[in-house]
């Protein structure tokens, strides 16, 4: 993943079934993927991993201002996150399993 926003991020990555949508109560906090504005890093373990326990991968991000405003019963409470991400195998390899972040504007180019 590409951060392309001017604050740095932290992205919790989980692997599906494509009929479970994941909130913030059920994977806040976990170890997340921090990544600096302008940098580009591996979420998670990677595809494998991630399609060896379901078939989508979903991703919450969350800028670092959001987790600076909230406390952790509020994001957990209000389900809130700054973008979700919910993808198959098709939609990564559509993207050349790259996403881009870029305040919620447009996650894949």
């Amino acid at each position: 993943m590409t951060n392309d926003s001017d604050e740095t991020i932290y992205v919790i990555s989980w692997g599906f079934d494509d009929n479970h949508l994941m909130i913030p109560a059920e994977v806040f906090p976990v170890a997340k993927t921090i990544i600096k504005s302008n940098e580009r890093r591996l979420v998670g373990g990677g595809p494998k991993e991630f399609f060896e326990t379901g078939t989508a991968i979903q991703l919450l991000v969350y800028k670092e201002s959001t987790l600076e405003k909230y406390t952790e019963q509020e994001i957990k409470k209000y389900d809130i996150y700054d973008k979700r991400f919910f993808l198959t195998l098709e939609d990564l390899e559509a993207c050349d399993f790259h996403i881009y972040y870029s305040d919620g504007e447009d996650m894949k180019k």
